[in-house]
């Protein structure tokens, strides 16, 4: 049999044609949606031939990826909500991992959502496909010993945070930091005076940001304590203003009818997290990246966090962490007050926001340890970084091209 030709080169039943490299990018909440997207167009920039399909929302489809499933059928917070997600989970998992199989992708880019995540790896690694994992599991706070796990299935980890790098690299686990895309916002000292006259507010006066999180459990879970928490601190100080940066996906209706019934004057913000944070003299914020976004402009916030009662009980025995807020994480120490499940009470966490209200040895102190989380975090370009890593390891792995015969 004579030797096939080089790719591109014509023969007989016609033109040979490269096949364009292909990644399947798996994220299955909004903040990894939003992240993803990100590396995406960073991706695309370095090699346009780049062809991305895989799980996720609105912003890795407006970056040019082909969804098989959303995130709106995904998105689960507690053991709780998992049971009621199950059978979605189960056909999601079953029809990706058909797909690996059948189609394989060059690369596997995981976006944070780790069960699933995991169980997908497993199935890319009996194919062949390299996977990369981009926004780490919190393994380095529970289940330490799923590290193993991850370390046979996963190509390399990609990550934001340093604590995360010397975690992986002590357990032998390839990693690159790439810093947090937050980083990216240089801003200091943002102007709260401008932000409220955007979001027609009167400048004078105290305005306390409520975040309770971006899924629906979390509203459900917090809003109400939030909003009584707001009762207080208005009874201690008389003309307070309130408002709410609603997530995508979030009906505004429901806090606003909430706010209305418990007497607290709640602007809701739809669309304009920064503007919304930015007007603030503090605020009240679920544990998660809004605290970590909170912080690098630089508002003084409470951290609190309730989840299901289960979910809550298997915490408490498996956590191995000192802190559980991401801006204590990043600056080793307490930075924040965290309020987390029973401790989170309209008392606790008015008391604990009212002295960061004013200026006087709370905020000042709280503010010099939110600069130095900022100083942590890296330079801006994280977005690129990660890409360059995905391209590194594409070039690195790449599949044998197969044939695609266009007619001639």
């Amino acid at each position: 049999m004579p030797p096939m030709p080089a790719w591109g080169a014509p023969c007989e039943e016609g033109l040979l044609v490269s096949r364009p490299r292909r990644v399947m990018v798996i994220a299955g909440e909004t903040s990894g949606d939003t992240h993803a997207a990100g590396v995406v167009r960073e991706a695309r920039a370095l090699a346009p031939d780049l062809v991305f399909e895989g799980t996720g929302g609105e912003s890795l489809e407006a970056a040019g990826v082909r969804l098989h499933h959303r995130v709106e059928e995904l998105s689960v917070v507690g053991i709780t909500e998992v049971v009621a997600r199950l059978p979605a989970l189960r056909a999601a998992l079953g029809d990706l991992r058909r797909r690996l199989r059948d189609d394989p992708p060059d690369l596997l880019l995981l976006v944070d959502f780790p069960d699933f995540n995991l169980m997908l790896a497993r199935t890319a690694r009996q194919v062949g496909v390299p996977s990369l994992y981009y926004i780490s599991p919190q393994l380095w706070a529970w289940r330490r010993r799923r590290v193993k796990l991850l370390r046979r299935r996963v190509r390399r980890m990609i990550v934001f945070f340093p604590f995360e790098e010397s975690f992986y690299r002590e357990h032998g686990v390839p990693v690159s930091f790439v810093g947090h895309p937050l980083a990216d916002d240089r801003r200091r000292h943002p102007d709260s005076s401008a932000a409220r006259r955007a979001l027609s507010l009167e400048v004078e006066g105290k305005v306390v940001g409520l975040l309770p999180g971006s899924r629906p459990g979390e509203l459900r879970r917090h809003l109400e304590v939030m909003l009584e928490t707001a009762r207080r601190i208005s009874a201690a100080r008389p003309g307070t203003r309130f408002v709410l940066p609603l997530a995508a996906g979030l009906e505004a209706s429901g806090p606003e009818a909430e706010a209305a019934a418990a007497g607290v004057d709640l602007r809701v913000v739809e669309g304009d997290f920064a503007t919304a944070v930015e007007a603030c003299d503090g605020a009240l914020v679920a544990s998660g990246t809004a605290s970590l976004e909170v912080a690098l402009r630089e508002v003084p916030e409470v951290v609190v966090y309730r989840t299901s009662w289960l979910t809550a009980a298997v915490g408490r025995m498996a956590l191995d962490i000192e802190h559980v807020s991401l801006v204590n994480l990043v600056a080793g120490r307490e930075v924040v007050p965290e309020l987390l499940q029973e401790a989170f009470t309209p008392q606790r966490a008015a008391a604990a926001l009212l002295p960061l209200l004013d200026e006087g040895p709370a905020r000042e102190a709280m503010l010099a340890g939110l600069a130095d989380v900022r100083r942590r975090l890296g330079q801006p370009g994280s977005y690129r970084r990660a890409a360059e890593v995905l391209v590194r390891e594409l070039e690195a792995t790449a599949r044998p091209e197969r044939e695609e015969r266009g007619g001639g």
